[in-house]
């Protein structure tokens, strides 16, 4: 049985810091269940690329390797794995306790549920005047690429 992933991003949390990082709330739910928690709070554009990232490598035919994206502030990450058919194993992990919980999701579930997260993250940073930041540089650039 599939389930449903969505990629959650705050768009009222996003704050710039000093040297230039975004902070905001982001987030994943599978099934309505968050990871690594509701409104968790790190440098939002940087998870959503390196998701972005996983997402559309996992996407392309003969994907074989497991993919692990990490949250950068915290001992969480995800490792997308393959499977036989054209569902990925999502696997929610902790550095100390390894293991989590795992889930079957669609591929092309996947790619647009972050596809979506990332366009509204690029039209708020814009908003704000962030344009510049290479984070949501990186984040446009890929949100305007040919998926394959």
């Amino acid at each position: 049985m599939r389930d449903t992933f969505e990629l959650l991003v705050d768009e009222d949390s996003l704050e710039m810091n000093s040297i230039g990082t975004i902070w905001g709330a982001v987030w994943c739910e599978v099934g309505g269940i968050p990871f690594p928690e509701r409104t968790w709070n790190d440098m939002a554009p940087a998870v959503v690329v390196a998701l972005f990232t996983a997402a559309r490598t996992a996407a392309r035919p003969g994907f074989f390797s497991p993919i692990d994206v990490y949250f950068f502030d915290g001992p969480f990450r995800l490792r997308l794995r393959p499977t036989q058919s054209d569902d990925l194993m999502i696997d929610f992990l902790h550095r100390d306790r390894e293991f989590m919980t795992s889930a079957a999701v669609d591929r092309r579930n996947l790619v647009d549920a972050v596809q979506k997260a990332a366009g509204r993250l690029v039209l708020e940073c814009e908003q704000r005047g962030w344009s510049d930041n290479d984070d949501v540089y990186e984040l446009r650039r890929q949100w305007n690429a040919p998926m394959m």
